[in-house]
């Protein structure tokens, strides 16, 4: 039998470094170049330095697939559902109230369907508007926890990997066509298609346009496994150069779509690779949290565990935040300074106390209603 080198690890620590780092450079691509659409015009302004942040979650979603495939492995599809949706719905419901507080507290303009939005938001409704931008990234998170559920389900753990190398290569293909001639050498009705699937929230929920990227991360978790599999390895390559591939058509689509002006053409490419790099380094070399450095452990584990919340609170929060502060003649530089430590706060608070506080009475509702629908079911002796 294969013995996985990090099965009786907690966690591998240098994943937290890079996970913080691309939250920290999407939070100041958002607060600083994007702003919600509002992005500079200008060829010489500073803000452009930062447009490449999008990248980072490209760098999460290949996070989660080395994560979920660690976390599912020795999970039934019971345990690995209640993981999901108790490291979820906390954090969700938390920082979606922390923005709608935020918003009623800071906002000039208050959107008629900021409750809708709020309540969409609480159950992550896979279609449709939240309380933030930011969450789209979730429902496609959820969608690949639930082709992981249905793997464990219906088949093994073993036919994930598989499986997942099927969808990358989909989502490979897909992508390649999209962006390249081939398109247009299709049949007219399949391109007008994929062009009209292209454009619908439908195709990030089948994974065709991130399954790449999650596909990666399985196999980066496959090839930590000893012994190491050559085709695996194979594999791990091509799904790294196609999602290198979708970076780069990402990249020539943002610039053409947003027309901005005066950027550094290759920056998210360069970003992505050396994040890759450091992913796949700390991963296959199985770089772990020095134990005799009990300090640096714990830091570097509250740097990973801020991560979600920061990622959903930085946005509409750190708007509006610096909005309000260069209102009342508070210098621009450090407005976005003061947003990102705050923030930076709010994560803080909400992984050492508001998430923690939900989870506990979570679990509490969560055992009575077992409790109670166990004790509805007749016993064999009742019925006799």
């Amino acid at each position: 039998m294969q013995t996985p080198l990090i099965q009786n690890k907690k966690y591998v620590a240098g994943l937290d470094i890079v996970r913080f780092l691309s939250a920290a450079m999407v939070m100041t691509y958002h607060l600083l170049f994007w702003r919600n659409g509002k992005i500079p015009r200008l060829i010489d302004d500073p803000h452009n330095l930062w447009w490449f942040g999008w990248v980072g979650v490209e760098i999460f979603f290949v996070i989660s697939g080395y994560v979920i495939a660690f976390s599912a492995q020795f999970s039934t599809p019971g345990q690995f559902a209640r993981s999901r949706f108790l490291r979820l719905a906390p954090t969700v419901w938390v920082c979606a109230t922390i923005t709608l507080v935020a918003t009623l507290a800071l906002s000039a303009d208050i959107d008629r369907r900021l409750v809708y939005n709020y309540l969409a938001t609480l159950i992550v409704k896979p279609v449709g508007s939240h309380i933030d931008v930011v969450y789209w990234t979730l429902t496609v998170e959820i969608a690949f926890y639930f082709l992981v559920f249905l793997v464990l389900r219906f088949s093994s753990f073993h036919t994930l990997a598989p499986l997942m190398v099927v969808i990358g290569a989909i989502s490979s293909l897909y992508i390649v066509v999209l962006n390249t001639d081939i398109l247009h050498s299709l049949p007219p009705m399949i391109t007008s298609l994929l062009v009209r699937l292209s454009g619908m929230r439908t195709s990030r929920l089948l994974l065709l346009q991130h399954g790449c990227f999650f596909a990666l991360g399985v196999m980066l978790w496959k090839l930590a496994q000893r012994p190491a599999s050559p085709a695996a390895l194979l594999v791990t390559i091509a799904l790294a150069c196609t999602s290198t591939l979708e970076v780069h058509f990402a990249t020539a689509a943002y610039i053409r779509d947003k027309s901005i002006p005066g950027v550094f053409v290759f920056s998210p490419v360069i970003v992505w690779l050396v994040a890759l790099l450091l992913i796949s380094y700390f991963i296959i070399r199985g770089e772990r949290a020095n134990p005799r450095s009990r300090a640096v452990n714990a830091v570097l584990r509250f740097l990973g565990l801020i991560t979600f919340p920061l990622y959903l609170i930085h946005n509409n929060v750190g708007v509006m935040i610096t909005d309000r502060l260069i209102t009342i003649q508070v210098p621009a530089e450090l407005s976005y300074c003061i947003a990102m430590g705050t923030c930076l706060g709010l994560s803080a608070l909400t992984v050492l106390i508001f998430e923690p506080l939900v989870k506990k009475y979570l679990m509490i509702v969560m055992k009575r209603i077992s409790t109670a629908s166990r004790s509805r079911i007749p016993r064999v002796a009742d019925s006799q």
